[in-house]
């Protein structure tokens, strides 16, 4: 075999190899393994599509079969659910495969002769086919939406995979002697275009979707900051009506001391701290956001008996988004205040601190002792996913998890007979 036969084959595979850590980042956001392991899973491709391809370098009826579980492992490396990583994988073989095929589509159409010569040919077609793979993967990067979209699709994801079986089954059965389809560049072009355009809607309905998401998140933060305002108005409101009567009221309880009547005296104290109690604000570090959520949720906590103990260190402006904020925060004691109505005994303990780059947040109630678990596949850890009932019941944790991921997070649950406790973690770059 030609040295230059093969150095050619192996930079066009470096070319490949990009194209394919480009095209993984169109789906996914940020890796879940370690870069060590991630790249001895590239490695792995490597060396098993080299070793194809200089094989079949004389036939070009080679289809990389073999190289696809190799970047069913590499998907294995990201964070995302399983039929994501399916359709990833998918999408990466047709559309390479795809690519692969247009140089030899064109060389047989302009300059057939060159096909004689298959070390020759086969190089050209291989290399050309390796940079139109990673120009249209570094293309395809520009769809932010694929990669950023976490939550459950699985009918427009199963479907889209669906699609990618068809196309294969479509574009190999037309000619399985030729399995890259190179000598039809017409039906090679529809099955790209199309494939391109199911990326394009792919991206656009999960743009759509997150949009619906944050506008409903933003209604909740209209809502949060309208009851802020409008507790701080009565607060204010209260206050300066305190102040008109102060005078009259400790002209009232100087007559009652100088007539030596001091249960009376008792009485009218108890009746002006219980006016002040009632204007009791449970946040005011003047971070409005936390402020907003905390005060508007525990708005009805004293009315409902619950015994609370709010400790709260942070500073007015942290670096983490308000929706995100919404997310954590409703939901979290959204489930707190759910399971304490259901006991008789109320409590609620919320703790948050803000130390340097870290958030804490940690919420301990009372609950009725029952708790609900995923059924997740043999061998796997059950969640927890709370004791709400219905179908939406868990989803309130998933959110918050999900939420957390986002700042490199953690969350965890536990629980003893009769007080469900759950601590967050949160990395916040306060630098950015």
């Amino acid at each position: 075999m030609n040295i230059f036969v093969t150095i050619g084959f192996l930079i066009a595979n470096v070319f490949y190899l990009l194209a394919i850590e480009r095209f993984m980042g169109v789906f996914f956001e940020k890796r879940k393994t370690s870069f060590k392991v991630m790249a001895l899973s590239y490695l792995l491709y490597f060396v098993l599509a080299s070793a194809e391809r200089l094989l079949l370098f004389t036939d070009f009826s080679f289809s990389h079969l073999t190289v696809i579980p190799v970047l069913f492992v590499i998907s294995l490396n990201y964070g995302a659910p399983m039929i994501k990583k399916l359709v990833a994988v998918a999408c990466n073989y047709v559309l390479f495969t795809m690519l692969v095929a247009i140089p030899y589509g064109l060389i047989s159409i302009f300059y057939e002769s060159l096909l004689d010569n298959l070390q020759i040919a086969s190089v050209i077609i291989y290399s050309c086919g390796s940079l139109l793979s990673y120009l249209t993967a570094s293309l395809l990067r520009r769809l932010k939406y694929i990669r950023k979209n976490q939550l459950a699709l699985p009918k427009l994801w199963g479907s889209i995979l669906f699609v990618q079986i068809l196309t294969l089954i479509g574009y190999f059965s037309n000619n399985p002697e030729n399995v890259i389809m190179g000598n039809n560049l017409l039906i090679t072009t529809i099955f790209l275009t199309t494939n391109l355009f199911i990326l394009y809607l792919y991206d656009s309905i999960s743009g759509m979707y997150e949009e619906k998401l944050n506008s409903a998140l933003q209604s909740q933060e209209k809502d949060y900051y309208l009851s802020q305002s409008l507790l701080m108005q009565e607060s204010v409101e209260r206050m300066k009506a305190f102040k008109h009567d102060i005078r009259s009221h400790l002209t009232a309880l100087k007559e009652y001391f100088l007539k030596s009547n001091p249960a009376d005296a008792t009485m009218y104290f108890d009746r002006l701290l219980g006016e002040i109690e009632v204007s009791e604000v449970y946040s005011e570090t003047g971070n409005i956001a936390f402020d907003s959520i905390i005060n508007y949720k525990l708005r009805n906590a004293r009315q409902d008996n619950i015994q609370l103990d709010v400790s709260l260190f942070i500073p007015q402006v942290i670096s983490i988004e308000v929706t995100d904020v919404v997310t954590i925060l409703a939901n979290l004691l959204d489930n707190a205040l759910d399971a304490i109505a259901k006991v008789d005994e109320k409590i609620l303990n919320l703790y948050i601190e803000f130390n340097k780059d870290s958030l804490f947040i940690r919420a301990d109630n009372s609950f009725d002792g029952f708790v609900k678990y995923s059924e997740g596949k043999i061998g796997e850890e059950k969640q927890i996913t709370t004791s709400k009932n219905g179908a939406g019941h868990g989803y309130g944790l998933k959110n918050i998890k999900k939420a957390a991921e986002k700042y490199n997070g953690c969350v965890d649950i536990s629980h003893t007979n009769k007080i469900f406790s759950v601590k967050i973690f949160l990395y916040i770059n306060q630098r950015g």
